[in-house]
């Protein structure tokens, strides 16, 4: 597949799977019972699950001519995706705790800033692709 109609399926499905993604984040802020970091906390666990979920979708759309074993490429994937959670889990704190940024504000800038390493440590790790 060319690069350009690979990122721009990449795209696409991180827009269907974040929006599912946003729905799932604001479920477990409604549910968490915690005070402390709660912006933050949620965003740990939801991105925990937005991965198995991401990696199903990226896998059939972005990633389907991958020959990578389903939980090979699965447990690649939460390798992959450890430094965009790393990076974007620092982000929301900052933006929630020294920002004083809205929560739903900060996301989406946490989304944003883990898209270009998520899609590189994808291809190359998760599902072996150059």
């Amino acid at each position: 597949m060319a690069e350009s109609g690979r990122l721009k399926k990449y795209l696409s499905v991180g827009v269907i799977g974040n929006a599912i993604g946003w729905i799932i984040y604001n479920l477990i802020y409604i549910l968490n019972p915690y005070d402390w970091n709660k912006a933050t906390t949620t965003w740990l666990v939801s991105y925990l699950i937005g991965v198995a979920q991401q990696h199903e979708m990226h896998r059939r759309w972005t990633f389907f001519d991958s020959e990578e074993k389903y939980i090979s490429s699965l447990g690649k994937s939460y390798l992959a995706y450890s430094l965009g959670l790393v990076i974007s889990t620092l982000v929301n704190f900052s933006l929630v705790n020294s920002l004083d940024v809205h929560i739903q504000i900060s996301w989406f800038l946490s989304v944003v800033s883990s898209v270009v390493v998520n899609y590189i440590f994808l291809k190359r790790l998760a599902f072996n692709l150059t």
